[in-house]
């Protein structure tokens, strides 16, 4: 049996930074790459309380970095491995809001409302999601958009034992981000006991 020698990992690091300039503590960070098998693989870790990041023990030369925060739009970067002090800068998007009112014409509380879109940052893709409740008022505002298309829908089902209504259905639109006022229609039915 012949000796083992192991070599000491690779490591990409660095820092989440806000739009202002500010460091963004407890942001995820996702380190994707093509293993070996050539089948796509992704680290995650949270920024620490002064915005810092690391990935450790890697045994790749390239990878792609995404940086992402509530709020905010995320940041994306192409790596060569190791990479060191990578600033991974935030941007502040724009926001889509409006009102879930039933079929009458009423408020809608508690409702479930998800929007989706992409995002470009240095000519590499991903996704954007946020998920919002409704307010007492029917409200829903969803912050840190990319400034492109974005699907606004109503997915979940809502029951209140006190009004005994549950949503029905999928309600899904299409907007120009930013938007006010997309307001959306659901029907209630009557949660069966």
């Amino acid at each position: 049996i012949g000796n083992v020698v192991l070599q000491k990992g690779l490591r990409v690091a660095g820092v989440v930074i806000d739009p202002a300039g500010g460091v963004v503590p407890e942001a995820n960070v996702f380190l994707s790459f093509q293993g070996p098998d050539g089948d796509n693989r992704k680290l995650r870790a949270m920024a620490d309380a002064a915005g810092r990041f690391c990935f450790d023990s890697l045994a790749i030369d390239k990878a792609t970095v995404v940086a992402n925060a509530p709020d905010l739009l995320p940041a994306v970067e192409a790596v060569v491995v190791p990479t060191e002090n990578l600033r991974l800068t935030l941007a502040s998007g724009v926001e889509v809001s409006g009102i879930v009112r039933d079929e009458r014409g009423e408020p809608s509380p508690g409702v479930t409302v998800e929007a989706s879109a992409t995002h470009t940052d240095r000519g590499l893709k991903t996704g954007v999601y946020r998920k919002a409740k409704t307010n007492e008022r029917g409200e829903y505002r969803f912050q840190g958009l990319p400034a492109s298309e974005a699907r606004i829908s109503i997915r979940a089902t809502v029951a209140s034992w006190l009004d005994a209504y549950s949503v029905n259905g999928i309600v899904e639109q299409t907007v120009q981000a930013p938007a006010a006022g997309v307001n959306l229609s659901v029907r209630r039915q009557i949660a069966q006991s």
